[in-house]
């Protein structure tokens, strides 16, 4: 997280990162990324893993921002696309 966060940090623009992350927020790893909004968190969101893996409250996808992106619509799909489920936002920069 540490080298993702380096390579991003001192974007001058907008920033976007989403992705399979492999960590809740409530992880240490996670605290590399707290120059972002975490939108997995901010919606509340506590499940991104489909029921195949019979694994629960574990949200380890998640879509980051940086401030000045207006954003609506979080949402985590149910229909059945791999063991993780799609989860989209509409953004406005």
């Amino acid at each position: 997280m540490r080298e993702a966060a380096n390579m991003i940090r001192n974007e001058e623009g907008a920033v976007l990162m989403c992705g399979d992350l492999n960590v809740v927020y409530e992880s240490p790893a996670m605290r590399e990324l707290d120059f972002l909004t975490d939108l997995t968190r901010e919606t509340g969101t506590k499940q991104t893993l489909m029921d195949l893996k019979f694994v629960k409250d574990v949200a380890c996808d998640h879509i980051l921002i940086s401030d000045g992106i207006k954003w609506s619509n979080f949402e985590v799909h149910k229909e059945l696309v791999s063991d993780h489920a799609a989860v989209s936002v509409s953004i406005e920069i």
